[in-house]
């Protein structure tokens, strides 16, 4: 819920007089190109409870779970059109950023935006959908505060077919506690509520001076150093892949004896710094493979009650998924069906890219946003980290409330994330 409407603001008047401050060295400028499209956006793509293995539809399917992915004449299932923010390349808006396996666990989030102390951040926003949006981060500084309208969130919206780009002021300050990037968020702002819940939500990163590689990337996310070192004879089929793009690599395979028929080292990508030493000595290995893991991850959650009702896109998903005539708008049941209680978009343990190797080191970067619904305790089985001068499982959220935890996965198997609220505590 959003107070503005309702009378609950204030203005804060700020006056330039006359101090002097010492001139700040040359910021860098990042940029970054995002376009807001339509995708149809599945909140369970396997159509499964992954937590327990039960149908969402259908025979062995509880009723709590049914309302939500039933559809029929009068309800519109799992399934809703949204707005997204996409990232592209540049500012053609032709070739539309990849999204690697440890991405996909954002879901309808946009990009991650990371920027460091006393940076410039440039956002070039293109509007590809069916009404006014814009791009609004928590925590910057605009570039030129006279220009911004009264009211602050309600900065320059781009209509239907056009662009614009936002330049802010990132201050000093980011990192938080054992993190190196504190978590903030973007979303668009021409009306918050309904926008959000459209699906116009995104995570920033605040980071620490010289926390970021040339890619933007966290530093202490991305090294990585593997020595398998493979001791006897015949290796007719040894493959090394690295993937990703933009990636830097220091490659020494040393083979010593044996038969090494067909021996492909393929590197992908420009861009972080690697040290890969594969010694092969002797033996019969006839189809080893090496898969290179991250020293340090990064992942971001974001639980929230993503009301349909109040999307811009409601009518349209009504038309396309119900018979419209069919449709009581006012009854209650309708509504609750269509408040999907998710995280970054997705139910049911229907989240991927949350795997580690053993001792990684975690970062998670926590929000939330939304209303009295979304006040909940995030709970990590089987990982501790500091929470507010505490150490915990469980991360208390409030809407707006944002956290940094580092973490250490200790213990190998798999464990559950949990948003703990009586509201949607089964939802997720």
């Amino acid at each position: 819920m959003c107070f503005l409407p309702e009378g609950m603001s204030a203005f804060l008047d700020v006056h330039d007089c006359g101090v002097q401050l010492a001139a700040a060295k040359k910021a860098k400028t990042r940029k970054f190109y995002l376009m807001i499209d339509k995708v149809l956006w599945d909140y369970t793509p396997t159509g499964m409870d992954l937590y327990d293995g039960s149908n969402l539809m259908g025979e062995g399917s509880s009723k709590i779970k049914s309302k939500y992915f039933t559809a029929g004449k009068k309800r519109i299932g799992g399934t809703y059109k949204k707005f997204m923010y996409y990232g592209y390349k540049d500012s053609d808006f032709k070739e539309r950023l990849y999204r690697w396996e440890s991405d996909k666990h954002l879901g309808f989030l946009g990009p991650v935006i990371r920027v460091e102390d006393n940076d410039v951040l440039q956002v070039t926003l293109f509007n590809n959908g069916s009404k006014p949006f814009s791009f609004y981060p928590y925590g910057l500084l605009p570039n030129d505060p006279k220009k911004v309208d009264k009211g602050g969130l309600h900065n320059k919206a781009v209509y239907p077919g056009s662009e614009h780009t936002y330049t802010f002021q990132v201050p000093p300050g980011g990192g938080s506690g054992k993190a190196p990037c504190s978590t903030s968020m973007y979303h668009s702002a021409v009306d918050p509520v309904r926008d959000i819940h459209t699906g116009l939500v995104g995570a920033l990163l605040l980071c620490k001076k010289g926390s970021l590689d040339h890619d933007g990337n966290q530093k202490e996310g991305e090294e990585r150093v593997l020595y398998p070192a493979v001791v006897g004879g015949n290796h007719s089929n040894l493959n090394v892949l690295l993937q990703k793009e933009g990636e830097e690599r220091v490659l020494y395979p040393a083979v010593v004896g044996g038969n090494h028929s067909n021996l492909n080292v393929l590197l992908q990508k420009e861009g972080e710094e690697r040290v890969l030493y594969p010694a092969v000595v002797g033996g019969n290995h006839s189809n080893l493979n090496v898969l290179l893991q991250k020293e340090g991850e990064e992942r971001v959650l974001y639980p929230a009650v993503v009301d349909e009702n109040l999307s811009w896109l409601i009518d349209d998903n009504i038309k396309q998924f119900t018979i419209p005539e069919e449709v009581d708008r006012h009854d209650h049941e309708f509504w609750e069906s269509n408040k999907m209680s998710a995280i970054n978009g997705l139910m049911y343990a229907n989240m991927y890219g949350l795997e580690f190797c053993k001792w990684t080191k975690v970062f998670w970067q926590v929000f939330a946003l939304g209303d009295e619904k979304d006040v909940e305790g995030l709970h990590f089985h089987g990982l501790n980290f500091e929470v507010e001068g505490r150490i915990s499982d469980t991360v208390p959220l409030l809407p707006g409330k944002t956290h940094a935890l580092a973490t250490k996965v200790s213990e190998s198997g798999q464990f559950t994330v949990l948003a703990y609220n009586h509201v949607h505590c089964p939802s997720v």
